[in-house]
Order: structure tokens, then C-alpha cells, then sequence
């Protein structure tokens, strides 16, 4: 289940993690960033040097090259409105455990639980939907028991 834009991720999970990343990114303003930044930066612990940091500052040199993104004059309603159509699509995919099941692959592929708890939560906040918001919760207590348990879908635990 690869997929040439983003190596290791299952195409089912893509339309949830690009339309998340893109989400946070319209909704993070410089303060927020300054203020994570800070707060950082402020560790009492020192890390262990990042094993990929070549290829961050590269990725990083890069972006700060590039020019600005063009607008693309959505609307951050245009965005929830395709993310809610994408989390609809999946609601009965859910299994009485809150995973999500692949329905081609008719198992729980890699990250299609805490994608879709992340974004279905995100879409009952603005839609004030309850129903949605249990389906949300039960997936999210389902990928942390995985996590806990370290029984991730396909070994994605990581």
C-alpha cells in the first residue's frame, strides 16, 4: 500500500493527512509558531542529535528558496466541507472496536484510525454533531490502546 507522494503511507490515509496538514497550515499564524518555537527551544534536556537532520536542514534550505505559494482561494469552510466528506465516507468503515477497516483491504491499514479520530473530531467540533464526536472518541481510545499495547495496524506504532 505505497503511494509515490508520500513513501509508506497508505493511499486510504492520504486524503486525511494532506487535508490535515493543509487545515493546520491555514489555521497556524506567525504568534502560535513563535510561541511553540519558544517553548522548544526551552527543553531542560538536551536531545539526541536527529539521525535525518542532513535531510531536514536540505528540505528546510529548500523551502526558504521556494516562492510563496500561490492563494488558492478556498475558504477554510471549503476545506472542513471536503475533510467532512471524506470522514462520512469512512464512518461505516468503523468496526465495534472504533478502528477503521480498509474496506478494500477489509483490515486496519497503518494510520486510518488516528487520521480519521483526528479529523473526524475536528469535523464534530464544527458541526456540533455528537454522534460523529463518539465515533471520533471510540477511534481515538481504539489507537491509543494499539499504541499502549503496541498492536498497530501493520506494525505502525512508531
Amino acid at each position: 500500500h505505497n503511494n509515490m507522494i508520500m513513501p509508506g503511507v497508505a493511499p486510504i490515509c492520504l486524503p486525511f493527512a494532506c487535508l490535515a496538514l493543509l487545515l493546520l497550515l491555514l489555521t497556524i499564524n506567525e504568534q502560535n509558531v513563535e510561541a511553540t518555537t519558544t517553548t522548544m527551544m526551552r527543553r531542560s534536556a538536551p536531545l539526541a542529535p536527529y539521525p535525518l537532520q542532513d535531510v531536514v536542514d536540505v528540505m528546510l534550505d529548500n523551502l526558504a528558496k521556494a516562492p510563496a505559494p500561490a492563494p488558492t482561494n478556498l475558504t477554510r469552510n471549503s476545506y472542513l466541507d471536503t475533510i467532512a466528506s471524506i470522514v462520512k465516507f469512512f464512518l461505516p468503515y468503523q468496526d465495534t472496536q472504533g478502528r477503521i477497516i480498509d474496506p478494500y483491504a477489509e483490515m486496519e491499514i497503518q494510520y486510518a484510525s488516528p487520521t480519521y479520530a483526528l479529523n473526524s473530531a475536528l469535523i464534530a467540533n464544527w458541526t456540533h454533531d455528537g454522534t460523529l464526536l463518539k465515533s471520533s472518541i471510540a477511534a481515538f481510545e481504539s489507537s491509543l490502546q494499539e499504541l499502549k499495547t503496541k498492536t498497530c495496524a501493520q506494525g505502525h506504532c512508531n
